[in-house]
C-alpha cells in the first residue's frame, strides 16, 4: 500500500468511527422550510389602519436579488381595490398609475418590465377593460375588447409580451367570456380553436401554451385544457370529477388548477386540487380540517402552490404527492397565517396573502436551501450521503453534474468528505 492509499484508508476509518460516533445523535432538520423574505403592506389609512392587500403575480428574481410582485389592495374607505407594484430589490410599493375615471384596477401577472390586469372605469357601464402597464417606460396599454363585448381581463403575460385572459358582454352574456391571445397589439379569440360556448384562459408560458377553462360556465360542464398555438389538448377530470379548470401552466405544458367531485362522505359536490404532470392527471388531495382545495401556481420543477378551504383557508405547498400548509414551514416569530398561495416562480419563491398582526398583507416566501452535504433529498446529512459521497470518490466524470463535488473542484475526495461530516445532522 503507497502512501496515499494508506492515508486515504486512515481518513475513512476516522470518518466512519466518527459516523458510528454520531450516528444515534442525527437529528433530522426541518425539511422544506421558507424564509418570509418580505412583508408587503399598502401605505396606512388613518383612521382606517393598513388596508387588506394581496400578491398575485411574482416576477422571477432580479440581478439575482428579489423578485418584484404585482397585486391589488383595497382602497382607504374599504372600497374599491387599486393594483400594486412592489419591486423587491428598492423595497418600493408603487399604486399603478390608471388612466383618469378609474375606480378601480388589479394586477394579475407580470413578466419582466410588464404588468397585466383589468382596470374599471365609472359612468360608462363597462365591466372593466384588460390592460398591460410597462413600468419602466411609464406606457399604459389598454387592451380593449371585440366589438360586441363591453369587458376583459388581461391575467397573464410571459417574456415574449404575449398576454392572455378573456373577454365578454357584461350586460347581456352573449358571449359570456371566450378566452383570448394578445400579441403584437392584436387581440385573437380562441373560442374557434376551443369549440365550445364559453372559456377563459388563466395562464401562459414561455413559449405561449395557455391554460384554463372550456365549455358551458366556470366549473359546469368545463375541462381545462392547454392551447399551443390552435392545436389543443383538453385535459382529463380528476378521479371521479365532472368539470375542471385550468390555473396555471410552466414550461413544460404541465398544467395546475382545480376539479369539481362528488364527495359521498359530506354528500356535496366540493373542489379538489389537482396538477397534470407529465400527462399524468393527479389529484393532490387537501388538508385536515379543510374539505376543498384549489391550486394557484406551478413551476418548471413540479412544485404546486394553492390553498385549501371552507369557510377560511390554508396556503399549500405540493411537492412529489406531499401536500404541507405553508403555515408548519416558516417562522412563527413573524405571527402569519398564510391563507392564499398565488403565485410561485422558478426559483420557488411563493408570494400571496396572509394575516399578521398588522391586518392582511402580502408577502414573499424564498425555500431555504437544502444543507450542504445531503445528496440524497432527504433533508439531513447521514449514512446515505456519505455512501453515496465515498462511491463517487475520485475525478468527476462530468465536472458540471456531480453533486458529491462539495467544493467544486471536479474531484470527489479528503475536502468534500470533511465538508459532508461538517454537516451532520
Amino acid at each position: 500500500m503507497n502512501t496515499d492509499e494508506h492515508r486515504l484508508t486512515k481518513v475513512m476509518v476516522a470518518a466512519i468511527t466518527v459516523l458510528l460516533l454520531m450516528t444515534r445523535q442525527a437529528l433530522a432538520q426541518p425539511c422544506g422550510g421558507y424564509e418570509v423574505t418580505a412583508i408587503i403592506q399598502a401605505p396606512d389609512c388613518p383612521p382606517f389602519g393598513f388596508p387588506p392587500t394581496i400578491g398575485r403575480g411574482i416576477s422571477e428574481p432580479i440581478d439575482g436579488g428579489l423578485p418584484n410582485v404585482v397585486g391589488y389592495y383595497q382602497s382607504c374607505t374599504i372600497g374599491p381595490d387599486t393594483a400594486f407594484l412592489w419591486i423587491g430589490n428598492e423595497d418600493n410599493f408603487i399604486t399603478l398609475p390608471m388612466p383618469p375615471g378609474t375606480i378601480s384596477s388589479r394586477a394579475y401577472g407580470i413578466a419582466g418590465t410588464q404588468i397585466v390586469g383589468a382596470f374599471d372605469l365609472s359612468g360608462d357601464g363597462l365591466g372593466g377593460l384588460a390592460f398591460v402597464y410597462n413600468y419602466d417606460a411609464d406606457q399604459f396599454t389598454n387592451l380593449g375588447t371585440f366589438p360586441g363585448g363591453n369587458f376583459s381581463v388581461a391575467t397573464a403575460v410571459n417574456g415574449a409580451g404575449q398576454i392572455t385572459g378573456f373577454w365578454g358582454d357584461f350586460v347581456n352574456g352573449d358571449p359570456a367570456r371566450e378566452a383570448y391571445i394578445w400579441e403584437n397589439g392584436r387581440m385573437t379569440s380562441l373560442a374557434a380553436d376551443l369549440g365550445t360556448p364559453g372559456s377563459e384562459a388563466h395562464d401562459l408560458n414561455c413559449t405561449g401554451q395557455a391554460t384554463g377553462w372550456m365549455g358551458i360556465a366556470p366549473h359546469i360542464n368545463s375541462n381545462a385544457f392547454v392551447w399551443d398555438q390552435g392545436e389543443v389538448t383538453v385535459l382529463p377530470f380528476i378521479p371521479g370529477g365532472f368539470s375542471s379548470a385550468g390555473a396555471a401552466i410552466n414550461s413544460r405544458g404541465d398544467v395546475a388548477g382545480l376539479g369539481w367531485m362528488f364527495d359521498k362522505d359530506a354528500n356535496e359536490d366540493v373542489r379538489r386540487a389537482f396538477a397534470w404532470i407529465d400527462g399524468e392527471m393527479i389529484l393532490l388531495g387537501t388538508v385536515p380540517g379543510y374539505p376543498e382545495s384549489s391550486a394557484k401556481g406551478i413551476n418548471d420543477d413540479q412544485t404546486v402552490v394553492g390553498h385549501a378551504f371552507t369557510n377560511t383557508s390554508r396556503a399549500f405547498v405540493w411537492k412529489d404527492g406531499l401536500m404541507t400548509t405553508l403555515n408548519d414551514l416558516v417562522p412563527p416569530e413573524f405571527g402569519l397565517n398564510i391563507k392564499v398561495a398565488n403565485a410561485i416562480n422558478q426559483t420557488g419563491q411563493i408570494t400571496g396573502q396572509a394575516t399578521s398582526p398588522d391586518g392582511v398583507v402580502a408577502l414573499v416566501l424564498t425555500p431555504i436551501k437544502p444543507r450542504l452535504g445531503d445528496l440524497d433529498g432527504d433533508c439531513h446529512v447521514g449514512v446515505k450521503d456519505l455512501l453515496i459521497l465515498l462511491g463517487s470518490w475520485g475525478p468527476c466524470d462530468n465536472c458540471e453534474n456531480c453533486p458529491p463535488d462539495l467544493n467544486g473542484d471536479c474531484v470527489v475526495g479528503v475536502v468534500d468528505l470533511l465538508m459532508l461530516l461538517g454537516n451532520w445532522g
